[in-house]
């Protein structure tokens, strides 16, 4: 271990030497260090990293069976803190950094003791531990470092403690309320952390971290810049991917404001970190899949694809939360609201915006939620941290209530649709099941659209059915689901392009239809306006939805198809609606032994992780240069072994089975 901290290229050039002698002549007792070598290089250096953690289980078991406990510590250490939280969730890693600690007590090993008591301090933090419990964990390792005397452990103890007081820190009458990014700088940490070059780029990439929270993107974006000397040291690390998360993020707030000439060696950046998130995110979902949709969702918002970036916000929301990222869901909301703010819906950007505010509250992250107060005091009006009466809330609070002066009626909005429609909704599935439920969703649509006809066109075994029809405020009587190719009064090449594309077409006047004007039924019937657009659930496609006024032209207007978008995005999460697309099919298995049939094919792989990625099939085939029907054989085959007839069911089944 003193090798491996004063002379790391040495210490590498050793393990891998190592490594090719086991190679050549077997096993020893020390061969389980070669392995270890080999893992880095596959994992950490080439990006194989599921080969890297199978090189490193052989690792721990030939150590394990040789029993030494000197290189017990250093591959228990790597094991946590470099290879298993890039394809196994974040908290496998802390079990193998116990052991290192447990292996380094037994042979007398400070240095990696302390390395990983290190790792048993960040790795917890950026989990999203709640800060209450993690100021308790860094006095704890506060004193392991002063009886270790381990530099390293201190410098770290020293800036998780000041990053803890600055999220946490609350001085009445301080104008603006919030994160003190400024102060971070005049702490002192930077002195003590000077001389080490690890804990020095902990230093600058918590500067980035507190100046993004504080919404100081500039100074975020120089903080970044100060991080790119040390990336050697942290290389590998779980630090490491928070350093490409915040920098993309930081990025995204404040790209429309940066000058002409920085913008496209920022865009490249952002496009990369993307990329390079996205790949964490297919090896790991659990500990990067919602860093990558929400990356995904501040592309879609830069870009105008303002449907797209609903669906990622949300995705990226629910995984943060279902994998403990308590921070990141909170954030995720934030920037949610940020950007239907952007869009005046600001009922929606309120609901939001109390569950970002509620969010960092429970966290612990006081500093920012009363940021939030400050910030926008009409959205989070009667928002209190939970336990706190009216009287001890933030000032922004208090007054936002004393002057709170609610909308117009006549102003439209999707929040009130979605309230209305989720009332309706839930009562409607206890009489009459999801079919209610959707037929709800179906008259809100076309009341808000001002449409005469509506129609549900759902997926299923990757063919279409027309389930709902509604023409003139009433529901046509449907016994069973209608293929699409056997309905006669619907725009086939509307809505398979709409399948296909995942984009929303939307025409208030036959000059627009260009390439749809072939279409029999358009060039028959002439509806005056049409709007079509894709339903999604997690990103992924499970339908189309259309509306037409058959009558009069130019009735489609841009804010009421916003809110019908909006509605259409949020129907997905009413937990009947999940339930029935995550679910409900004659060809979905619900017991079983949890395996395959027949595996899936490497190819069937490769297609299956776009479609949890939320591909069409034409960019799937795009993506793996096959045509559209190649791609469709290979979905129809996916369901076949999954047991599943549509894309959500075939990605739940698969996250399941741990294929996904």
């Amino acid at each position: 271990s003193v090798t491996m901290a004063s002379y790391p290229d040495l210490h590498g050039l050793v393990i891998l030497k190592t490594g090719n002698y086991t190679a050549r002549h077997g096993n020893t007792a020390m061969s389980s260090v070669g392995y270890l070598g080999y893992s880095i290089t596959a994992g950490i250096i080439l990006g194989n990293y599921p080969l890297g953690e199978e090189l490193c289980r052989v690792a721990i078991a030939l150590a394990d069976k040789y029993g030494n406990s000197a290189s017990s510590s250093i591959i228990y250490f790597v094991a946590g803190a470099l290879i298993s939280h890039w394809t196994r969730p974040a908290r496998e890693g802390l079990a193998y950094l116990e052991e290192a600690v447990r292996h380094g007590v037994e042979a007398g090993d400070v240095l990696i003791m302390g390395y990983a008591q290190v790792l048993l301090l960040e790795m917890p933090y950026w989990m999203g531990l709640p800060l209450e419990e993690f100021k308790q964990l860094v006095h704890r390792k506060g004193r392991i470092a002063r009886q270790l005397k381990h530099d390293n452990l201190l410098n770290n103890v020293a800036l998780y403690e000041k990053l803890v007081s600055l999220l946490q820190e609350r001085e009445e009458g301080e104008t603006p309320p919030g994160i003190k990014a400024a102060r971070w700088q005049e702490s002192g940490v930077r002195e003590i952390v000077q001389k080490d070059g690890a804990s020095l780029g902990t230093y600058h990439i918590l500067d980035l971290y507190l100046n993004y929270l504080a919404g100081n993107y500039a100074a975020a974006l120089q903080a970044a810049e100060q991080v790119y000397p040390f990336m050697g040291s942290i290389q590998g690390f779980l630090i490491s991917a928070e350093f490409v998360f915040y920098h993309s993020l930081a990025i995204a707030a404040c790209f429309r404001e940066l000058p002409a000439c920085e913008r496209r060696r920022y865009r490249r950046i952002f496009r990369k970190n993307l990329r390079q998130v996205e790949k964490w995110a297919s090896f790991c979902p659990e500990n990067f899949a919602h860093k990558h949709w929400l990356l995904a969702a501040e592309k879609a918002r830069l870009e105008g694809r303002v449907e797209e970036a609903m669906g990622l916000y949300d995705r990226a929301a629910q995984s943060a939360q279902e994998n403990g990222y308590r921070q990141n869901q909170a954030l995720a909301c934030e920037l949610a609201a940020k950007f239907y703010l952007s869009l005046g819906l600001k009922r929606v950007a309120g609901a939001y915006m109390e569950d970002a505010f509620r969010g960092y509250c429970r966290w612990g992250a006081f500093a920012k939620a009363d940021q939030l107060a400050a910030c926008y005091p009409d959205l989070l009006a009667g928002a209190r941290r939970p336990g706190e009466t009216l009287e001890e809330a933030p000032a922004a609070v208090r007054e936002g209530v004393a002057g709170l002066v609610m909308p117009g009626a006549g102003e439209i909005t999707a929040g009130m649709g979605m309230l209305q429609l989720a009332g309706e909704a839930a009562a409607a599935a206890g009489e009459a099941g999801i079919q209610k439920l959707f037929a709800a969703f179906l008259a809100h649509a076309m009341k808000v659209l001002g449409a005469d006809k509506g129609y549900l066109i759902m997926e299923k075994s990757d063919e279409f059915f027309v389930e709902l029809a509604r023409e003139n405020h009433r529901e046509l009587p449907a016994e069973q689901a209608v293929p699409l190719e056997e309905f006669p009064l619907l725009p086939k090449a509307v809505i398979r392009y709409v399948a296909r594309t995942l984009k929303t077409v939307a025409f208030n006047h036959r000059e627009q239809w260009g390439i749809f004007a072939v279409d029999p039924y358009l060039a028959e019937y002439n509806p005056k306006s049409v709007v079509c657009l894709p339903l999604l659930f997690q990103g992924i496609p499970y339908g189309v939805a259309y509306f037409e006024n058959s009558i009069l032209p130019g009735v489609f207007g841009e804010e009421q198809l916003e809110a019908v978008k909006l509605m259409a995005a949020q129907m997905a999460y009413v937990n009947q609606v999940k339930s029935y697309l995550m679910h409900r099919g004659e060809r979905l298995q619900k017991k079983g032994n949890g395996q395959l049939v027949e595996p899936l094919s490497e190819r069937e792989l490769e297609v299956l992780r776009l479609i949890a990625a939320g591909l069409s099939n034409k960019e799937i085939a795009e993506r793996l240069d096959m045509t559209v029907n190649t791609a469709k054989t290979h979905i129809r085959n996916i369901y076949g072994k999954l047991q599943v007839n549509r894309r959500v069911q075939a990605v739940e089944k698969a996250k399941q089975m741990h294929i996904l």
